[in-house]
């Protein structure tokens, strides 16, 4: 038998044909993928290499150093060999959310961002650095870093994403830092669509840009504005056609206005060839913080301290419309509720409301009563004879150790001469009387517990068991 076959050279010309069309059919076919799988390739990000950024603010270059600081051991975690540049398991979400939520990671992250996001709003003054932030990360700011909500945050960003996924995600991270600091001039999303960038020169219409929102604004917050192709002639902020004075101050062409007063305020703006008048609804801000709210719920009784902001003149606070609370130089209000259900606290100056706010009173709960070293309340005839006095306290889970204080009770020991008598205090004596008798048990009754200015009388008796 023939160790070869014989083809038909119009056969073995087709078979070539066959072959290069299908080598012209996956030309074609790389040709038509779109490029956006790049966005998710694991090693997209060497091909994407820019120069060090130099950081004209400290507060950024923190930020950045502490996105390089913990680098390697996010490396590590996704499993990534930089020697062969491969990633053990590209398409595994466990190692993410396992270093990212379970260890804690983005919570280090969220953190960075956090004092980024509160420095930007309360200590830098570059109009800039503001819009090219708002705009880099607009979308972590809707999903979590505006509102300090971590576990939205991190639950967005994070979970259940691919290891290759999560390595990208935090190149792009470092990358937008560094776009805030060398970025010279505000960035666009006109600037991407068209590739054309944006100059504004003498030649430009001029515009007036609000760098924070319009229309309504809280004590506290401030209004920035810049005026752009155009230079600032005057200014007027008036409320109820009065002027206002120092309650803004100017950056170049950039202002801004951090109101004192409640109000609805007009701001008149001259340019060389702009003119334009706006009003701003300045409403009260919030007393309680909604980081550290314990203090949305409230016992009648007890006294409740708040810090205010360090800026608040010649304050008063009301309760239901009624003088009733206490600010101090420190800045804190000290509030002592007397009325049960929703309490409206407000912080008042001299003609407007400055700060405002609810909480919910609750009835002071009744506490638990132990006696000290007797869990059980019982005590045997030798332990007695040994101890010089018998100690009550008062406790609750809601409260702090020590909140509680026992003002008086009533001692019943039966079957002896010494009867019933009343202490003041918290401990009796255990007297000679008392240790020589062989009553079987005592009986504490009438028990005056006091919280804040509020007392409660306790009418179920405790029975303490001699052995």
């Amino acid at each position: 038998m023939s160790a070869y076959v014989k083809i038909k050279r119009s056969k073995n010309l087709r078979f070539k044909l066959i072959s290069l069309m299908y080598l012209v059919f996956l030309m074609l076919s790389l040709i038509q993928i779109p490029t956006d799988w790049l966005a998710n390739n694991a090693f997209i990000h060497p091909y994407l290499n820019h120069p060090k950024a130099i950081y004209k603010d400290e507060m950024i270059q923190i930020t950045a150093a502490k996105l390089r600081a913990i680098e390697p051991q996010m490396q590590l975690a996704m499993g990534y060999d930089s020697i062969t540049k491969t990633i053990k398991e590209p398409n595994a979400y466990a190692p993410t959310d396992l270093y990212f939520i379970k260890n804690g990671a983005a919570s280090t992250i969220f953190n960075a961002l956090t004092e980024l996001n509160n420095w930007i709003y309360t200590i830098n003054t570059d109009s800039i650095v503001l819009h090219n932030y708002e705009y880099l990360f607009a979308e972590d700011l809707k999903n979590g870093l505006q509102k300090d909500n971590l576990k939205s945050w991190q639950n967005w960003k994070w979970k259940h994403i691919p290891a290759t996924m999560a390595m990208n995600l935090f190149e792009e991270l470092k990358l937008r830092i560094d776009l805030l600091s060398i970025a010279v001039k505000p960035i666009d999303k006109k600037d991407e669509d068209e590739q054309t960038p944006i100059s504004y020169n003498s030649q430009d219409d001029p515009k007036l840009v609000l760098l924070s929102e319009n229309g309504k604004l809280r004590i506290g917050e401030t209004l920035r504005f810049h005026l752009y192709a155009d230079s600032l002639v005057k200014l007027n902020i008036s409320k109820n056609n009065q002027g206002i004075q120092n309650q803004h101050v100017f950056h170049s062409d950039t202002v801004l206005f951090t109101p004192k007063e409640t109000g609805k305020y007009t701001i008149e703006i001259a340019g060389t060839k702009l003119n334009e008048v706006f009003e701003v609804d300045v409403i009260p801000a919030n007393i309680v913080s909604d980081k550290k709210s314990t203090f949305r719920i409230a016992y009648k009784g007890i006294q409740y301290s708040q810090a205010l902001p360090n800026n608040l003149q010649a304050s008063t606070l009301f309760v239901n419309g009624v003088n009733k609370g206490k600010i101090t130089t420190s800045h804190k209000i000290n509030y002592t509720p007397s009325q049960l259900g929703w309490n409206v606290l407000e912080i008042k100056s001299a003609s407007s409301v400055l700060l405002s706010d609810s909480i919910y009173v609750k009835p002071l709960p009744e506490p638990y009563i132990f006696i000290k070293d007797l869990p059980n309340f019982s005590i045997s005839k030798k332990r007695l004879e040994q101890l010089n006095s018998i100690d009550l306290y008062a406790i609750h889970p809601s409260f702090e150790d020590g909140i509680f204080k026992i003002e008086s009770f009533e001692v019943t020991i039966p079957g002896s001469a010494i009867g019933t008598f009343k202490v003041s205090g918290n401990s009796f004596p255990v007297s000679e009387t008392l240790k020589n008798s062989n009553v079987p048990y005592i009986i504490i009754s009438k028990i005056v517990t006091k919280q804040g200015n509020e007392n409660k009388t306790l009418t179920e008796p405790i029975v303490v068991k001699i052995l």
